[in-house]
């Protein structure tokens, strides 16, 4: 079996005030990711190639290998976090974006962050800015991370549908940790950095009826769409989320995923073009407080190190110097 993670942090955190740096109100959210970025045909050759005759879930493994023999990868991810509970809505913001120099099956290095802030009148609001660096060489593995204070972040909204976030005047990152042991950093912080996303998805647990077989676009690329089963694909990503939440003061019960789906865009030589996910989970705080959360997001792909967002550079040391 084959398990396949992507960090895309979920985190829910009981407070009393709206977003410090954003007015009280509901938007929609601009999830189209950086404009033309992952729009470049990758020209090396895949370590797995696809043809028009594959099932869908034989495209996504294929992709997948593809994605860690790949020498230079990067992503970016906008999407909404909207949280129902007691008969209203509440919508968090999400971005993360990550890059790798390296094929994951060799030396690499590997950086990434992860962003959410709340957006609009909430009792539920989360404010995250974590970043992480990997560093594998000649067999040894070191991972660096560091994360912003709630206190000492506030979300910007450009006025446009897209937001960000910021660090108050006078405040930054808390010191960079340094782990070796890559179980103590999941046991503390987060699953597996250096994996695509965090679902267990095969033969076994992805839903054949509910899933669409790839289509082809007829401008070098497939589109399908994979449903997993939301209890079999997410044993590690529930244990995941119940320790996060646990973490943030939260005490679930009865949490449960409901769904996973993935809309994926691969070029026809068999590399990730985007994917658009839906994520939605259920759970009880406070013991009687039923609350449903669903994530839908945009992740774009670039094997280009030149396209607009990413520049190469020493990623292990990225967080030391920005």
């Amino acid at each position: 079996m084959k398990k396949f993670i992507i960090a895309i942090v979920s985190v829910l955190v009981i407070s009393l005030v709206c977003a410090s740096f954003v007015g009280c109100k509901d938007p929609n959210v601009n999830t189209s990711g950086i404009e033309g970025f992952g729009s470049t045909k990758p020209t090396a050759e895949p370590a797995t190639a696809i043809n028009g005759d594959m099932s869908a879930i034989e495209m996504l493994m294929a992709g997948v290998d593809n994605y860690y023999a790949a020498d230079y990868v990067a992503s970016n991810s906008v999407g909404a976090l909207v949280t129902e509970v007691l008969g209203l809505k509440f919508t968090q913001f999400v971005k993360s974006q990550g890059i790798r120099q390296g094929s994951a099956n060799g030396d690499y290095k590997q950086f990434s962050n992860n962003l959410s802030g709340s957006i609009g009148t909430s009792l539920m609001t989360v404010y995250i800015w974590e970043e992480t660096a990997y560093d594998k060489t000649n067999g040894a593995e070191t991972i660096y991370f560091r994360n912003g204070l709630k206190k000492d972040l506030g979300v910007v909204d450009y006025g446009d549908g897209t937001y960000d976030m910021a660090f108050k005047e006078g405040k930054t990152f808390q010191p960079v940790e340094k782990f070796t042991d890559v179980s103590a950093y999941q046991s503390s912080k987060a699953a597996n950095p250096t994996k695509i996303w965090m679902y267990d998805i095969d033969e076994t647990t992805y839903i054949v009826d509910q899933s669409v077989e790839p289509v082809d676009n007829k401008d070098g690329t497939y589109t399908f769409t994979i449903v997993a089963d939301p209890k079999l694909s997410t044993v590690e990503y529930t244990e995941q989320m119940m320790y996060m939440l646990g973490s943030s003061g939260v005490s679930p019960d009865g949490f449960e995923f409901k769904e996973i789906k993935l809309e994926i865009t691969i070029w026809e030589n068999g590399y990730f073009k985007s994917l658009k996910l839906t994520e939605s989970y259920y759970m009880q705080v406070a013991g009687f407080i039923d609350t449903t959360i669903t994530l839908n997001s945009t992740r774009q792909f670039s094997y280009v190190d030149s396209e607009k967002g990413f520049t190469p550079t020493d990623l292990a040391q990225k967080m030391f110097t920005d």
